[in-house]
């Protein structure tokens, strides 16, 4: 009798879970990736240099005029360059990627290289300076183009191809939802069929997306980048089973040529970049890179240490260098991403004189593991809280932050403003064995949840309200990255944090009267978290809605 109540309780376990599956209210827990040690892996094919193709590596810019007399004439000897202010190292060095990339091989890259716009990564590249390499991008061109390479290329504009003047991507409608488990999808319009083909990286969206009005741009909640592995009518199968339930979907792809940056929008597979030196506004940017490794990494004057856009199954791994703005951001379709071992510096440059915060992941990401890091401000002031989570089943662990004089919380969990759906919140992060240091300008350490929204239901330009920030420019007059700080859509929903974990994590500063404020959501475990110089903020709900043990406070 009691094993038939145990069989029997055991069975109503099962069909509860069953339920709560099919209602999407379980979220699956990825299985941990496999990486490459990047250190090893080896080209399929031939090794070429930048010097075989006409390099002259100096560390000195030499301009394609200085040898030839005019553009057909250097497109005879480099047919994809644009216009004769191109340098004869960068010319050179694209045609050594895009060799390689036909023999699946590698480009050596041993010299003193100057360039005046980014390295367009290919299929199937190692790039390996060997630890003597140098690029050294002269960011005379502004924008992306001061950028040492780029991996494809995402703009988050690529996604409102009406507005892009017919340069972004295309949607596709598909005839049923996304599931967890589920690696297929089949094509609504069997007219598209066509316009497919295997090995393609496409974008799985969501239906459900986000305006964002100063820029010109849509981007959708849910961004999964795959890779077409069969075609079977308007069936597409993919390499990878989906991670969450997303009720509406659609596919993503097929980008026109973006005349800004000279390249076609479209994804990148299987790259390597490793052991260089590079002097840049960032070691890359506007990525849709797929299975692509970026690997031992020096960057000199950086904006961002780590930025990027849609990196997928790939690594970030072992950079070191300085930021003018943020150590690390990560956004707009990133997910199973490991960025492991960054060491930051803050140093101002020309333009970014002030910086923004140390990481950023935005609600546009998820299954981000960023692991092992220093980051040092110095005495700099950054804007916001050091580290900000928007994302989805991200994890930030083992790492060390100083900011001796900011004045904003060190970690800030934030609601979801836009959206009322709690599948797009932010919701499954974990914050693990990281210490901060501050100062005693801090009125709040640590925030989790907003709290009740105040501009719910409202529409409201957030540059009215932030536009001090940038010293009373006109919108007309701002920087792209000072518009994406200020500016932000409607806020009309108030989904709060939820699932969140913050472990074993020292959160040292605060002023005589910080606080540590536990806001809103659920589901949420704080636990063996020491705030030496704060006190408690929490309501009894938040307290009866969440899980708190072994905090120490002050």
């Amino acid at each position: 009798m009691h094993r038939q109540k145990l069989r029997t309780c055991f069975q109503l376990v099962n069909i509860q879970i069953l339920l709560l599956l099919a209602a999407g209210s379980l979220r699956a827990a990825p299985a941990p990736e496999k990486f490459p040690d990047v250190a090893q892996l080896k080209p399929a094919g031939k090794t070429f240099t930048p010097e075989a193709f006409g390099a002259i590596g100096d560390g000195k810019i030499h301009y394609l005029s200085e040898r030839f007399g005019s553009l057909p004439e250097a497109r005879r000897t480099y047919p994809q360059v644009r216009d004769l202010k191109i340098t004869i190292d960068g010319a050179a060095f694209q045609q050594a990627v895009d060799k390689a990339s036909e023999e699946r091989g590698e480009v050596l890259a041993e010299g003193n290289y100057v360039i005046t716009s980014p390295i367009v990564m290919k299929d199937n590249v190692i790039v390996d300076g060997n630890n003597k390499g140098r690029l050294r991008n002269d960011r005379s061109r502004g924008g992306s183009l001061n950028f040492g390479f780029l991996f494809g290329d995402h703009a988050p504009y690529g996604f409102n191809k009406k507005e892009n003047h017919g340069a972004g991507y295309d949607f596709y409608d598909v005839k049923e939802p996304m599931k967890i488990g589920q690696r297929s999808l089949t094509l609504k319009n069997p007219a598209d069929e066509s316009l497919f083909k295997l090995g393609q990286l496409v974008f799985i969206t969501s239906a459900v997306r986000r305006g964002m009005n100063l820029s010109k741009v849509t981007l959708p909640y849910h961004v999964t980048m795959a890779r077409i592995e069969r075609i079977e009518g308007a069936r597409l199968s993919f390499e990878y089973p989906f991670d969450e339930n997303i009720d509406a979907v659609q596919i993503c792809a097929n980008g026109n040529f973006d005349s800004h940056l000279g390249i076609n929008f479209g994804g990148v597979q299987n790259v390597v970049l490793r052991n260089m030196t590079i002097d840049a506004s960032q070691v890359t940017g506007s990525q849709y890179a797929y299975k692509c490794h970026i690997d031992n990494i020096r960057l000199i004057d950086g904006i961002r240490l780590v930025g990027m856009n849609a990196m997928a199954h790939s690594t970030f791994t072992n950079i070191t260098g300085n930021f003018s703005w943020r150590c690390m951001e990560i956004k707009t379709g990133s997910h199973d991403l490991l960025v492991r071992n960054i060491h930051g510096t803050y140093k101002p440059i020309e333009g970014y004189p002030r910086p923004v915060d140390a990481i950023s992941i935005g609600q546009y990401n998820r299954n981000v593991t960023v692991d092992g890091f220093e980051i040092d401000f110095g005495d700099a002031v950054p804007r916001i809280a050091n580290i900000n989570f928007h994302s989805r089943k991200a994890t930030i662990s083992n790492g060390t932050v100083i900011c001796r004089n900011l004045t904003e919380p060190f970690v800030q969990f934030h609601n979801e403003r836009y959206v009322d759906n709690p599948i797009f919140g932010c919701y499954g992060n974990t914050l693990k064995s990281v210490t901060f240091h501050g100062g005693a300008g801090m009125k709040s350490v640590f925030e989790l949840g907003s709290g009740t929204n105040p501009n719910a239901d409202k529409r409201k330009d957030n540059w009215v309200t932030q536009k001090k920030l940038s010293k009373g420019k006109h919108k007309s007059q701002a920087s792209e990255d000072e518009k994406e700080e200020l500016y932000d859509a409607p806020k009309t929903a108030d989904v709060p944090p939820s699932e969140n974990t913050i472990e074993n994590c020292l959160f040292d500063g605060g002023a005589r009267t910080a606080t540590a404020k536990f806001m809103g959501g659920h589901g949420n475990v704080i636990v063996n978290c020491r705030f030496p110089r704060a006190k408690m903020k929490a309501s009894r709900t938040f307290l009866s809605n969440n899980t708190m043990r072994g905090n120490t406070f002050k």
